[in-house]
């Protein structure tokens, strides 16, 4: 990866944002990886040396390193936590799994309790009613996994500290969040449910691996990796370049029974969401991705 100091840091502050401690050791898969998209992972694995980003654009990843930083100091002051620890698995297919804890806190019952960190936006989890995501859950049960099968232990409970990087004290809505930094209990699998998406999520990605291997195809991403956001469908009356009042629906289902009570004059409209990750190239791989390309050309066709 190469990077740019298009807004002409000092070298110290690009030295810091460029600064890169991260392994996953010598594993062939994180758990963290597991829940992304293959497509994404086989093809920034294919184009590391030409990935261009600036600097700045590590801004996020600085904080999080900082808030992580400040947490791994305080908790090895106590003798009930142990900070950063990477744990390791090897599966039955012989790939070597693994994942970095956050936080684990022994309780003097001898269970455990394993903590993951995000810094995120507060309409991310406002968005998500105050609920952690899909792909936390995923991540988490996974951390629970690696401790209980490395520690012979139980784990007791999961759970993800949310540091809200754009939180307001002035903001006096219901729904807003009352602090900047929130606890929330991760919903706990069982050991079945935990080993069945670690084997499913490994046979997908090995089976990508080798076909990209044989035949150079890629698996796409779906629409939830690629951060689709805004798809709707529209009640239009003809002659009228806007959706009727009322007639902006989230579903096609919801679209077509309105468009029931209308007469002949109307019709449905659907109006594609943005591929946010792709169009901010927040993927680091866009413009090497043939579906992404496809997608802009089938939109300039439009």
């Amino acid at each position: 990866m190469k990077y740019t100091n298009n807004h002409n840091l000092p070298p110290v502050v690009v030295d810091a944002l460029t600064l890169d401690s991260y392994s996953k050791g010598e594993s062939d898969l994180s758990i963290s990886e597991m829940n992304d998209s293959v497509r994404i992972r086989l093809l920034r694995v294919k184009h590391h040396d030409e990935i261009v980003r600036d600097v700045t654009e590590n801004a996020a990843i600085f904080q999080g390193n900082a808030i992580h930083a400040a947490m791994e100091k305080a908790a090895n002051k106590r003798d009930d936590c142990i900070a950063e620890e990477r744990l390791f698995m090897t599966h039955e297919s012989g790939y070597i799994y693994s994942g970095a804890i956050d936080l684990q806190i022994e309780n003097p019952d001898g269970t455990i309790d394993v903590i993951d960190f995000k810094q995120t936006s507060v309409w991310t989890l406002i968005l998500n009613d105050m609920k952690v995501k899909e792909e936390w859950v995923q991540q988490v049960n996974g951390y629970g996994h690696l401790v209980e099968n490395n520690k012979g232990v139980t784990v007791r409970k999961l759970q993800i500290v949310v540091v809200l990087r754009d939180w307001k004290s002035s903001n006096e809505d219901s729904n807003y969040p009352a602090a900047p930094i929130m606890v929330l209990d991760v919903p706990m699998w069982s050991s079945e449910e935990r080993e069945n998406y670690i084997n499913e999520r490994i046979k997908v990605f090995q089976e990508a691996k080798f076909r990209h291997l044989a035949t150079g195809e890629l698996p796409e991403c779906t629409q939830k990796e690629r951060w689709v956001r805004g798809e709707k469908w529209a009640v239009m009356k003809k002659g009228r370049k806007s959706a009727i009042r009322g007639g902006l629906k989230s579903t096609e289902e919801e679209a077509i029974d309105f468009l029931k009570t209308l007469d002949s004059k109307h019709y449905v409209e659907h109006r594609a969401g943005r591929n946010v990750r792709c169009e901010g190239n927040f993927c680091q791989v866009a413009e090497w991705c043939s579906q992404y390309q496809s997608i802009l050309e089938e939109k300039n066709n439009d």
